[in-house]
This record gives C-alpha cells, structure tokens and sequence, in this order.
C-alpha cells in the first residue's frame, strides 16, 4: 500500500462523531486546490468545504480534490471517491446509506448528490415512508453545473449531465442526458 495524505485548508469544517475518513493509497485534498477558473471568485477562508460524518465513513481512493466550499453530510452511511475525481464548489453530497463516485469524475458548481429524499412522505391512503437508495456514479462521468441527482440514480460509464438538469433516472453509458433524464446524445465521448 502507498503512502496516504490529507491536505486540508484550515478553515475547513470537519464534525466526526464515531466516523472514519480512510484515505488509500493516495492524497485528499480539501479546500486548496482550485478548478479551471484558478479559484476566481472563490475565497476559502469564506467558501470552506464542509465535511459532517455521523456514524459514517469517507473512503478516498487514490487522489481526490475537494474545491472550496463543497459540503460532504453522511449519516449511517459510507461515501466513496475514486482516483482522479474533482469536485467544485458549492457542491452537496447528501448520504444516507451510500453513495459512489468513480474514477477520473469532474463534478461541476452547484450540484446536488443525494441518496435519500430527506422527510418522510406518502398519499392520504398510506403511511409516510423515508426512502432511501444509494447513488452510483461510475467512471469518466461529467456532471455539469445545477445538477440535482436524487436517490438511486447509477450515472453511466463515460456519461454527461447538462447543466441545469433533474436526474430521477440510471443514465446509460456514454450519453448525454438532460432534464428529468432524458437522453440527448448516446455514444459520446468527452474530456476537458
């Protein structure tokens, strides 16, 4: 196994309680590394990432970065990022069971990743429910900005979600989805 490292800007919020981040064979980076933009606009003495783990687990494979101003919340649950994935700010990973990103990932500004509907509903006929279903986003998957991805959604191998989009739905592998998951492009490729 390698070696392990956590870089964490100081201003960066970290709240654990019987909760592990465990880091392999690779360097976390929290609040200090910026995306394509250099950091213009982003202040992270302000914008500080946020990392609130109840009874959860952070598992990091391989390098990762967290922009200024992400917010990782996990309750009972396990949140896992794979090498090379890049997450900007002010992004929500909101878990609750687990959720799953992969390798080589780049998530835009503003998204929202969560694997649970966070209250409890249902129709005048039944009891209220509080559903929960992990959330799987695989390799080379690009998540464009004002994404919301809700429970039990698997985003594809190689996928791509515009900007602005509501995703309810797996998205398949190498295509490009919109609005309520609706398919605009199949086999495509991208990179930055």
């Amino acid at each position: 196994m390698g070696k392990s490292k956590l870089h964490m800007h100081p201003a960066t919020h970290l709240l654990m309680k019987k909760s592990k981040i465990i880091i392999e064979d690779g360097t976390l980076k929290v609040g200090i590394a910026y995306g394509k933009y250099g950091g213009s606009g982003i202040d992270p003495n302000r914008d500080n990432c946020r990392i609130h783990l109840n009874n959860s687990v952070l598992h990091i494979y391989g390098d990762v970065s967290l922009y200024p101003g992400c917010r990782i919340i996990a309750n009972n649950a396990e949140v896992i990022i794979r090498n090379g994935t890049r997450i900007n700010a002010p992004t929500y990973i909101i878990a609750e069971k687990k959720i799953e990103i992969g390798e080589n990932c780049l998530i835009s500004f503003n998204v929202t990743i969560r694997d649970n509907d966070g209250h409890q509903h249902g129709n005048a006929e039944s009891t209220t429910e509080y559903k929960v279903h992990e959330v799987v986003i695989k390799n080379n998957s690009w998540i464009g900005q004002d994404v919301i991805l809700l429970k039990g959604v698997t985003v594809g191998n190689g996928a791509v979600i515009s900007a602005g989009s509501l995703i309810f739905k797996d998205v398949p592998d190498y295509a490009m989805v919109g609005n309520h998951s609706i398919v605009l492009k199949e086999n495509i490729r991208w990179k930055e």
